[in-house]
């Protein structure tokens, strides 16, 4: 017999003693969160390009290289470095303004342990809330995002490529000394 669990309950390591349940979206669930979230979509894949078309003008490998070691690039001219910051900003605009409150909104059902103000937390009062909860906005958005429903071949397959402001391991850009600060 199959179990279908719709719900998990897990507990926080962003700030112990808070508890919160996700619900394991299903097809119709997953695909209205994503009708919403189209044109924010569409704009992140016209980033990607760009970013790639910018890191191929560098010779650097699209598929590996961060937006950081373009920044950091000693070819990269200051209109390009320019170039991969701004597409990083909105790529985390994108991601803060659009991806988050519709995958939390979609996914979280309840907090436990913990109020914004003198109310008991919720969807909107985390997206709101102080900026301390940051922590806990991002762990509930990353379990919302695990328990979207998707197996774990159709997570390969949907994922967006990573655009990192990280240096990528083993990178001589990872301990430069005249590293500029990341955007955001």
């Amino acid at each position: 017999m199959l179990t279908i669990e719709p719900q998990i309950t897990i507990k926080s390591t962003a700030v112990p003693g808070v508890t919160y349940t996700v619900r394991n979206l299903n097809r119709i669930q997953r695909a209205s969160r994503e009708y919403g979230l189209m044109e924010a979509r569409y704009r992140i894949g016209e980033i990607y390009s760009e970013f790639r078309a910018l890191a191929d003008e560098l010779k650097m490998d699209p598929e590996t290289v961060s937006i950081l070691q373009i920044r950091l690039n000693g070819s990269a001219t200051p209109p390009q470095k320019k170039h991969a910051a701004l597409l990083e900003a909105e790529l985390q605009i994108l991601l803060n303004r659009d991806i988050k409150p519709a995958t939390i909104h979609a996914g979280l059902i309840s907090i436990e342990g913990v109020q914004l103000g003198d109310k008991p937390a919720d969807a909107e009062s985390i997206l709101s809330g102080d900026p301390k909860a940051d922590a806990l906005l991002d762990e509930i958005f990353a379990a919302c995002e695990d328990s979207a429903g998707l197996l774990e071949q159709q997570r390969k397959n949907s994922a967006s490529p990573a655009i990192s402001s990280e240096p990528a391991a083993g990178d001589p850009a990872a301990s430069s000394p005249t590293a500029e600060p990341a955007a955001g």
